[in-house]
């Protein structure tokens, strides 16, 4: 007949506690965080029911050397460290395995914002009193009339100052009545109780956590020996708090911090600046420690901003930029641990199998976390289990606290010490650490044998550093293993002997200042176990590797892992991609980005690899550069497709900004979720579409705002700026742009005809050089081609201009000429500049000044040299000047790529190279799989293979006698190799002997030969 608690006034139906409990687990790539897990967890108050004390605790079982062998393990509880070592008292396993050490290091505790003690000891406000051993004096506090008391409202905490009424007040606070009669009525609060009998342990007085304010100061649950004697035994100052009664300190938000609130106002106050020096400064009230920097912070709540790998657009509340702190951003509440005001771990219980505590009865659960309680791990080999706690705490409706700890795993105890000070700095970090550069996407395939892995390099080698925020890729390291977990790459030890680092089969190295070994401080190097970091020779960067040196027939796994230089003078050591391959027990392969797996092999017999198509230059083509499209991976080829390559330049000279390229034929897929239905639509296709709904065209979710959507061209490549060498590979290609970067005369094209002079004058060509009194006249270089056409007559003007100051030696007036000059790129005639010089030779000086989108520029300069005075210019024929020239806007290049196929005729021709491999088969094979992660034992499987099939061919398999063993089928137009695992069609190891085996090839012919397999 018991009233159930009901936690939530809202739903009636709702009991337990209303609280929601999120876990969450990470771990960091880098090897020197790498076996160390994070566990957080975040304990949410979903109902109405505001919790005065809350407890939190974990159970942990470590369980060393595994089941059936935990009955020898031994513990220890370093108290300063806040961490527990577990490890096994003969270091053998239940397998008989060498066991290493685990550890649970408690790292966070839910915030207390309410009780006005710094509970974190993180306000550095010079002004903020401190706890001394008086505050907790055996005299304890009398009120007389008219002094003051602080109230605090049970609901909301704030506090208020009442003035003691003689002879008997009653007030309230937090929801219990206190009596006060004036200059009698004496009021302590948190101070000890007792003491064991040896004194090691202290027993506080229950109003140290009784969740209310017993001596009516403000502060809630002071208690002397955490908040004071285990500081004063340490030579520490006692913790800060807020002095209510005195408004000292009351408005320090980094005494009473919490994660949930909002920006708030703009308010000064004292935090830690990043040096180690306190600073008064202006920031945010929601930020409590002024870390949050709009420069880099102002992400959006999502927390992802454009220089993060998976940022996709601006957030859609409008956070993003918006110049405030907000939920979810970097360096503010719930992603800042520095915003609660943590009160520590406040017990631990160890104890024996036996005496595990019954976890569905909570008074003895209850118990066994209470506040204060620290219990002794026994030296004597044991079973043991503990319990850590962090209580108690208020848990108010719709509050969020957390508590994490980190999973700690190390070879010895040194190593798993040396784990503790790194996890501590990633935790002080704000669960930051040093993160090496984006992860490539690979692709991995074969060209007749060789395994080619590429990828672009764009979006890694432009990643910018979690941390500093600044660009920091240096190379990458390529692995090669015949395991799945590269177990044959780690090669490289520490300094102490431990398997620390896998050497790469090739490594490319930015060429920059930056090279050879890592060199780290003497404590990064105490740190790391006594290793370093090969940072690369200066190779210069590609993004391909073909390896030449496989087998056929072995499978390979291959890791492309970026890296960064780390920093040595912040002590942060290079940082590089993790690698991860799973071969689960089934045989299938599980990859990461930048991992992946081939078994190089033969092509088919008669392949004809794939090949450019027609490649066809716009109307009024003006680029000179050339276009080459490289072949990379014809097995990514799309058939029938066309391409377009478009580029974009500067608006007056037409120098290439950067180029595009364009799929003209692959449809977009929309899909309609509401109406169930699909579409395939071509470029330039029109639906309809309901107005208003969600449609999803391509993988990517939108809401419609017309009733029509239009089909659209892919864009592969959106304004490139890398023109050649390591350009991005789309559909199997990548394009090498060879630009022309300087507008310059063409000499193998520009020439004289018909001029009456033998030799012909030389003449320069150049943009028009300024005077050295007017640098701003300089001529602008036109990607233009021009030809100068010679008369006996006049012909022409030319236009007046001041070159230079303006005085007479600088003024060139009109003059006629007999010629006059075309700009063929246009087809229009120019205005020039013309004027006569020399005495002893001749030189005609001609200055272009055109029109460029309306107005007059000053563009090349052309100097006919004579070496007689007064020789005229010439008097018919012509001078063509041809320039070098960027592609530019109206620049457009159109092909396509015929896809790889079977040349029967070839095929035909090539049957006799249809081999087994090997042949004959001895007992075993260097090139057959490994076994599974999940297999022990065993062999694995038996395999040969057959080279060189043609797609659509049938393979049948037959004894001596002419049995039919095994048919096999072969359709893959890239692959000749054709793998047979030794079992029948009923699944049955064949037995040993002579098999002969005919290939049927439609179109192409048969080839029958024979293989041995021997015992």
């Amino acid at each position: 007949n018991a009233t159930l608690f009901q936690p939530d006034s809202s739903d009636a139906t709702r009991h337990g506690m209303g609280l929601q409990l999120a876990v969450r687990g990470f771990q960091w790539a880098s090897f020197l965080a790498e076996n160390t897990i994070f566990w957080l967890y975040d304990i949410k108050n979903e109902g109405t029911y505001n919790f005065k004390k809350a407890d939190f605790g974990t159970v942990v079982g470590t369980l060393a050397g595994g089941d059936g062998d935990s009955g020898d393990d031994l513990g220890y509880f370093d108290i300063d460290a806040w961490i527990t070592y577990s490890w096994d008292n003969d270091g053998v396993g239940n397998h008989g395995q060498k066991v290493g050490y685990v550890g649970y290091a408690f790292l966070e505790s839910p915030g207390n914002p309410f009780d006005g003690i710094d509970n974190d000891d993180d306000s550095p406000n010079p002004l903020a009193k401190t706890f001394i051993k008086a505050d907790f004096d055996t005299a304890g506090v009398i009120y007389k009339a008219g002094d003051n008391v602080v109230l605090i409202d049970p609901l909301t905490y704030v506090r208020s100052l009442h003035p003691v009424v003689s002879p008997v007040d009653t007030v309230y606070s937090m929801g219990t009545r206190f009596i006060i009669t004036a200059g009698v009525s004496k009021f302590r609060e948190g101070h000890i109780a007792s003491w064991s009998q040896d004194r090691k342990i202290a027993y506080p007085d229950p109003s140290a956590y009784d969740g209310i304010d017993n001596d009516l100061d403000g502060l809630i649950d002071e208690n002397e020996s955490i908040d004071f004697l285990t500081r004063n035994a340490k030579g520490l100052l006692g913790l800060r708090y807020k002095d209510y009664k005195n408004n000292i300190a009351v408005d320090d938000p980094l005494i009473d911090e919490k994660r949930d609130n909002p920006a708030g106002n703009m308010i000064s106050s004292y935090v830690p600046n990043p040096d180690g020096n306190v600073v008064l400064k202006l920031h945010y009230a929601g930020d409590e420690d002024g870390d949050w920097d709009p420069s880099v912070d102002d992400v959006g709540s999502d927390g992802v901003g454009k220089d993060d790998a998976n940022y996709i657009r601006p957030d859609a509340d409008g956070t993003e930029g918006n110049g405030i702190p907000d939920q979810g951003e970097p360096n503010f509440g719930r992603t800042d641990p520095h915003e609660s005001d943590q009160i520590g771990l406040t017990s631990f219980n160890f104890f024996n199998q036996q005496a595990s505590p019954d976890l569905s009865d909570d008074q003895t659960v209850w118990t066994r976390m209470f506040p204060g309680r620290f219990d002794v791990v026994p030296p004597t080999p044991m079973d043991g289990d503990f319990i850590y706690a962090s209580g108690y705490f208020p848990l108010k409706a719709n509050q969020t606290e957390r508590f994490s700890v980190a999973l700690l795993f190390g070879v010895d105890y040194s190593d798993i010490t040396r784990s503790k000070i790194i996890v501590q700095q990633i935790y002080n970090a704000g669960y930051k650490f040093p993160q090496p550069p984006r992860k490539p996407k690979i692709t991995v395939t074969q060209e007749d044998g060789n395994a080619v892995i590429y990828w672009d390099g764009e979006p890694v080698e432009n990643s910018k550093d979690f941390i500093s925020k600044k660009k920091d890729f240096q190379g990458y390291k390529i692995y090669r293993a015949t395991d799945a977990g590269f177990i044959d790459s780690r090669q490289i030890t520490s300094a102490l002997g431990t398997l620390s680092f896998d050497k790469p089969l090739v490594q490319y190295d930015l060429k920059d200042s930056i090279s050879g070994f890592f060199y780290p401080s003497a404590a990064l190097m105490e740190q790391v176990g006594g290793t370093t970091y090969y940072l690369g020779s200066n190779t210069g960067i590609i993004n391909r590797f073909i390896d030449s040196t496989v087998m056929k027939g072995q499978t390979y796994y291959y890791a492309v892992c970026a890296y960064d230089a780390g920093d040595a003078k912040l002590d942060i050591f290079p940082s590089e991609n993790s690698k991860y391959i799973d071969r689960t027990s089934s045989g299938q392969i599980v990859t990461d980005d930048n991992t992946g797996y081939i078994t190089p092999g033969f092509r088919p017999t008669g392949y004809a690899p794939a090949k450019l198509g027609l490649l066809q230059k716009s109307a009024n083509f003006r680029g000179t550069g050339t276009v080459q499209v490289e072949l990379i991976d014809d097995h990514a080829v799309h058939a029938n497709n066309q391409y377009q390559i478009a580029f974009q330049d500067t608006a007056l000279q037409g120098y290439t900004s950067n180029w595009s390229l364009i799929d003209l034929v692959t449809p977009d897929t929309v899909q309609i979720p509401s109406l169930s239905a699909q579409y395939i639509v071509k470029p330039g296709e029109i639906i309809t579409v309901p107005k208003g709904v969600e449609i999803v065209v391509n993988g990517d979710s939108r809401t419609t705002d017309t009733t029509i959507y239009a089909g659209t061209m892919d864009t592969l490549v959106n304004k490139s700026t890398k023109f050649n060498g390591e350009t991005k590979v789309v559909h199997g290609f990548r394009l090498q742009l060879y630009n022309e970067d300087v507008i310059k005369t063409d000499t193998a094209k520009s020439r004289f005809e018909g001029i009456t002079s033998s030799p012909p004058p030389p003449y320069i060509f150049r943009v028009f050089p300024p005077p050295s009194s007017k640098p701003s006249l300089e001529g602008i270089a036109m990607p233009y081609d021009y030809q100068f056409e010679f008369s006996n007559a006049i012909v022409d003007t030319s236009v007046a201009d001041t070159l230079g100051t303006n005085t007479a030696g600088n003024r060139v007036t009109a003059k006629e000429v007999t010629f006059r000059v075309k700009n063929l790129t246009t087809g229009n005639y120019i205005n020039f500049v013309y004027f006569k010089t020399g005495t002893v030779s001749t030189s005609h000086n001609v200055i272009f000044k055109e029109e460029i989108e309306g107005t007059p520029y000053r563009t090349f300069n052309v100097i006919f040299q004579y070496g007689t005075a007064n020789a005229p210019i010439e008097s018919q024929g012509f001078l063509r000047i041809y320039t070098t020239k960027p592609f530019n806007r109206v620049d457009q290049i159109t092909f396509s790529i015929d896809p790889a196929s079977i040349n029967n005729d070839l095929a035909k021709s090539d049957l006799d190279k249809i081999k087994v491999v090997p042949n004959p088969y001895v007992v075993t094979h260097v090139a057959e799989s490994r076994l599974s992660s999940t297999q022990t034992s065993g062999r694995g499987e038996r395999e040969i293979r057959f080279t060189r099939i043609p797609p659509g061919s049938k393979i049948s398999i037959f004894t001596v006698r002419g049995e039919l063993v095994k048919t096999l089928n072969h359709d893959d137009l890239f692959v000749g190799d054709v793998y047979w695992n030794l079992r029948t069609e009923e699944n049955l190891d064949v037995a040993f002997g002579v098999y002969v085996f005919v290939v049927d090839a439609p179109g192409i012919g048969t080839k029958i030969s024979k293989f041995a397999l021997i015992k």
